[in-house]
């Protein structure tokens, strides 16, 4: 889902549950609704896909004043093979966080390769 001015809006049943010991800041993230605010514009199209097309702000500056740039941390992540996307989040915290999606078939071969059975998504990522 998308707000009013087009930032990606995301919620699920594995998604961001919070900061530990830092209910202030998860407040600050989701919405009344449960949506958690990316930060990031993005299209989103009758088929379910979602296409990142921008930021809000192109530099986050932490609660302790310093200025990231996310886009550096987010190429360094989908520098890994069995990540498809990453999107971080910080502006206004104390942590720098991502939302990371997996490459199932990356993640999959891996997985088989290794012995490791999984027959969902959230067994991918727990594995």
């Amino acid at each position: 889902m998308s707000s009013d001015d087009g930032e990606l809006l995301l919620r699920g049943p594995i998604g961001f549950a919070g900061y530990k010991g830092q209910e202030a800041d998860s407040i600050k993230t989701k919405d009344a609704e449960g949506w958690l605010h990316s930060g990031d514009l993005a299209d989103i199209y009758d088929n379910g896909y979602v296409v990142i097309v921008g930021r809000k702000k192109d530099v986050l500056i932490t609660s302790g004043g310093k200025n990231i740039s996310p886009e550096f941390i987010e190429n360094k992540v989908k520098a890994s093979p069995y990540i498809s996307e990453a999107i971080v989040i910080g502006d206004g915290r104390r942590y720098i966080t991502a939302l990371i999606e997996l490459d199932p078939d990356a993640v999959g071969h891996y997985l088989q390769k290794k012995g490791i059975a999984y027959t969902t998504l959230k067994d991918m990522a727990t594995n």
